[in-house]
Formats: C-alpha cells, structure tokens, sequence
C-alpha cells in the first residue's frame, strides 16, 4: 500500500536522458502514480513497481512505455522535502442523531463516501481522509471530525459548523422520503476536507451577470472556495454502490481560461472555469467594499442573480456566514428525485445487500 503524499514536485528522466517537470500524487489505496504533465494537462495512471519512498529515485513503467520496453526514473525534486510529502490523516465520522435511519443503510452510506474521499477527491485535492459510521450517536472519540444526521436545521443554520475550539463538524438534515441527505453528508464532507475552517479564498477571474449567462469580466475576484456548491444541484450527483454523492470542483475551476481535455468538476458537468450550474452558486470578497457577494442560482427557471451578503461579523468563518444567508433558500428550490428514480435506487441496494447476505454464508 503506498502512503499518502499528496501533491508533490517531481522530474521524470527518460531512458535518452530527456526530463521534465511534473505535478504527482500517490493515491493511498492504489499502486501507481496520478500524474499531470505540466505542459499539456493531462492525467496518466502510471504504475509502480515497487513501494513509493520519500525520497530517492523510483523505476516506473507506463503501458506506453512498457510496449517499447523502456524505463523511466522518477526522483524528487531539491525543492521538494520529505517533512511536507506526508499529509497527517483526518478521520470522519457519521453519526445519525435521529435514530431513524437503519443502521445497514447509514454503514452503506459511510463506505460509499469512504471511498469518494480516498478513491475520488485524492485525484484532484491533497487529502488525506477515512471515513467511518458510529451507531452510538451519545460520543464522538477524539481525533474525529462528526457528520450529524439531524431531523431538521433552525433558519439562518447551516450545514457547517466549529466547536468552541473551532474544530469542524457539519450538521446534515435527515430527508426520510428520499436519499438526499446522503448527497448533503458528500457535499458537507468534501467541503470541510478542502477547507476544514471555512475561510480559505482563491484569487481568480472576476465573473458577472448578462442575461441568463455568467460571464467573465474585467478583474479579480478573492472567490471563497466551497467544493461543490457551483454544482450541487441533485441532478449532478453520482452514484458509489447505489449511494448518491455529491459532485465537486477540481482545482481547474479557478483557472483564468479554458483548457482542452480538463475536467472542472469531478463529473465533467461544469465544462468551463466559474461555471455556475442551475440550482448551485458562489461567493466571493468584493476588493472595494471588502462584502461578501454572490451569484446565486438557485432557481433553474429564473436567471442567476447577485446578491449582497454584507460584511462578515469577525468572530464568524465566512463559509459559516455563507451559509447562514443560503443554505435554505437552496434547498427551497431543489429538485427531488422521482418516486420511479428512487424506487430503482432502493431496488440496487436491496439487490447488494441480498448478495452480501449470501455470500456471508461462505464464511460463516
């Protein structure tokens, strides 16, 4: 199993003796490299032959090059340490604080986010995260960042919150009718993966209002980084063994232009930098006034519109803030899922579960 590095400065030396600098990641569960060649963009899986170090040199052998018989060395960079190549682990949590949900269908939910963190989000953001369900919902051990499942949210409450020692958590609301709230779990627990403190901003291209269309305008915007709201709309999540997730952003999405063959979010549904989907939105900092703006889309049969959110109190996150003006006017206008979609949804899983239980009687 490699260890978690994250983002890390290499050079590739071919066998001719050519290089060239690249960004990698080492996914934690899997025996290769994800690399992106600086120059052109795009995403290889590269297999290693041999455990991943902190420092050295690494043979690796790509399909393409593995057809010509050639080798290429991978070594870290000066540039590059050993003390910030490991990322420490967080540990997630669900805890359904409603005791409604059954047990089976909350351990399904755990093990599909699971593997969204370590399998999904490590492609495109350096995290390092597990994530795991507590079916006693009376303690939260230490060193675990909780998901509550509630019954339900007071207005001006979101879903992101801070202890008194300002720790992240997130507060998720229980919908018994259909399976969104696993989509809210996904979304509230990338976005405090990414930015566990909800004040991380993001310098990119300004972004106004024509129409029904979101352009790009003359400026810059301090955008506050929030991984999945541009498109977390239900209509774009996808499915990890019958549990729905949320789709996110990709660090491309704050790029100045567009690039071929990037991906903007992890679906492919935002095709183009601060693309704002139907039914999503984004915040930023405006430079002269220093207030919290925003484009909210919420409504798919109306045009976007911008919203002043004011000026954050200081002893607020600005996601906190965020989300205390939002959170419920999104869900006001969210799509649900049909009765036939989400009969097919409860079938899949019933099915899983039925060959689970069967192929437990090999063991027992």
């Amino acid at each position: 199993m490699l260890p978690a590095l994250g983002a890390a400065r290499f050079v590739v030396i071919t066998g001719g003796g050519k290089w060239m600098e690249i960004l990698a990641n080492a996914g934690p569960l899997y025996q290769h490299l994800i690399v992106e060649a600086k120059r052109s963009r795009r995403i290889a899986w590269v297999p290693v032959n041999q455990p991943l170090r902190a420092s050295g040199t690494i043979v690796i052998l790509s399909a393409r090059q593995l057809a010509r018989r050639e080798r290429c060395q991978i070594a870290i960079s000066a540039n590059s340490t050993h003390k910030g190549a490991f990322m420490l682990q967080i540990k997630v949590v669900l805890i359904d604080t409603t005791g409604q949900i059954e047990a089976d269908t909350m351990a399904a939910a755990a093990e599909a986010l699971n593997v969204q963190v370590t399998r999904d989000l490590p492609q495109f953001w350096s995290i390092n995260a597990t994530v795991s369900y507590r079916p006693d919902a009376t303690s939260v051990p230490q060193g675990m960042w909780p998901v509550l499942i509630v019954d339900d949210l007071p207005p001006g409450e979101g879903g992101f919150h801070m202890t008194q020692h300002n720790q992240p958590y997130a507060k998720v609301v229980n919908t018994p009718d259909s399976d969104e709230w696993t989509i809210d779990a996904s979304h509230e627990t990338i976005e405090m993966l990414v930015d566990p403190y909800g004040n991380r901003l993001q310098a990119s291209a300004a972004i106004g209002i024509s129409g029904r269309k979101i352009e790009d305008v003359r400026g810059k915007f301090e955008y506050l980084v929030e991984a999945c709201d541009p498109c977390e709309a239900n209509k774009h999540a996808y499915s990890i063994d019958g549990i729905m997730v949320s789709d996110f952003i990709t660090p491309d999405f704050y790029d100045l232009s567009p690039t071929p063959n990037t991906r903007y979010s992890f679906t492919g549904a935002i095709k183009s930098p601060r693309e704002i989907l139907p039914g999503g939105y984004i915040s930023w900092v405006d430079p002269q006034s220093n207030r919290m703006m925003q484009i909210l889309w919420v409504d798919p049969s109306k045009p976007p519109q911008l919203h002043d959110l004011g000026e954050p109190p200081k002893n607020m996150s600005l996601r906190n803030f965020v989300e205390s003006n939002t959170y419920h006017k999104v869900r006001k206008y969210r799509t649900q899922p049909t009765k036939s979609v989400l009969g097919a949804r409860k079938k899949y899983r019933a099915d899983l579960m039925e060959v689970a239980r069967i192929r437990a009687r090999h063991y027992l």
